[in-house]
């Protein structure tokens, strides 16, 4: 949804796409991206706003809009607004007029954590990952493990990975295979057109996003991620 709404953005400008489909897209994507209840997205939304502010494919009006409205979306959806750690606000969320039990009982699960929780446990994996790296530092643990045992160890359940790209890259695999994937990315991004928006902004939110998170287990993220790259390693510079 984050690199989405940027691109529809971009396909807008060019005349690619109608007014409708344009503001159809945001408002859906917009929607959807507050209903994730995903902070990390919501952060990257805006990132990406920015950088097509700086690249100057939308204006200060049209981009104030869509994050007024992400805002709104994030503020009145119960979830979202669980996220922010706002609770039994007599004006935010919505649940507070229209609530039912199941809502009720999704708001108390331990899964949804208030920002300061996700902070530290980011925090307290990211030191796991850095103590499992000094102690074998070539080969890694393995493809998964550290999700499989230490994440586990750490969250009580399976597949919690080191929630950041890098990390999760040497704490599996090591020095040496994380220098085999730094040398196939740079191969790729030496090659691309940093002018161009529709490279450089998807390509610059693909990587960004992996700070705070690690979605190469995602089949869709992957997918989106390694279409841009290889646009990026096609892509030839044709000059401002």
């Amino acid at each position: 949804m984050g690199i989405g709404i940027p691109l529809g953005l971009m396909l807008h400008k060019d005349k690619s796409i109608s007014d409708f489909e344009f503001y159809f897209r945001t408002f859906v994507f917009t929607a959807v991206a507050s209903l994730t209840a995903s902070r990390n997205a919501w952060l990257f939304l805006l990132f990406g706003i920015l950088l097509a502010r700086l690249y100057r494919v939308i204006t200060l009006r049209k981009g104030l809009f869509i994050v007024g409205f992400l805002v709104l979306c994030i503020l009145f959806f119960p979830i979202s607004t669980h996220q922010l750690g706002i609770r039994e606000s007599k004006i935010f969320p919505l649940s507070n007029h229209v609530i039912g039990k199941t809502l009720v009982e999704e708001l108390k699960s331990p899964d949804l954590l208030t920002p300061l929780e996700t902070s530290r446990l980011r925090l307290v994996l990211w030191k796991a990952a850095i103590d499992e790296i000094i102690k074998k530092p070539i080969t890694g643990m393995g493809i998964q493990v550290f999700d499989k045992i230490i994440g586990k160890q750490i969250r009580m359940k399976d597949g919690y990975h080191a929630h950041n790209l890098f990390l999760n890259i040497l704490v599996d695999l090591g020095i040496s295979g994380f220098l085999l994937v730094l040398i196939f990315i740079y191969s790729l991004l030496k090659r691309a057109d940093w002018y161009r928006p529709i490279i450089g902004i998807p390509l610059v939110m693909v990587l960004a996003a992996q700070l705070l998170d690690f979605f190469m287990h995602d089949f869709a993220f992957t997918s989106v991620g390694l279409y841009f790259l290889a646009e990026a390693g096609n892509s030839q510079h044709e000059g401002n």
